[in-house]
């Protein structure tokens, strides 16, 4: 099955990281990582996206999400 090609704008892109306790990375990473530590805290971090006109590409833009 084929995947259809999915065309679109990202109108908006926010990346938020944070410091979290060593020990409570290491519960959630895989067995062979360790968390990299910064005065002490492990960083984490999540991206949050937003798109427009998300849309099979051979759609025109008018009927995008």
């Amino acid at each position: 099955m084929k995947v259809p090609i999915i065309q679109g704008i990202i109108d908006r892109r926010l990346l938020i990281n944070f410091r979290v306790k060593p020990e409570v990375l290491s519960k959630i990473l895989p067995h062979p990582f360790c968390p990299k530590l910064v005065h002490g805290f492990g960083m984490a971090g999540i991206c949050l996206i937003r798109f427009k006109k998300i849309r099979p590409k051979f759609f025109p833009s008018l009927l995008g999400f």
